[in-house]
């Protein structure tokens, strides 16, 4: 299931994620899904698997 979300970003972070995504040929949207992929990647290598939903505990 796909989810909105509502995102605030500094226009100067937001203009180099337009250069890297037009240099990747992708839209705005589909580069910040590959970096958070890239990023829950990473974090998953060092911490291990993460659950599909999060800990009770972690606030939305």
């Amino acid at each position: 299931m796909k989810k909105s979300l509502t995102l605030r970003i500094e226009e100067e972070l937001l203009e180099k994620i337009k250069h890297i995504a037009h240099h990747n040929g992708h839209s705005i949207n589909a580069e910040i899904i590959a970096l958070i992929g890239e990023n829950i990647d990473s974090f998953e290598q060092e911490h291990g698997k993460l659950e599909e939903k999060a800990h009770p505990d972690i606030p939305e």
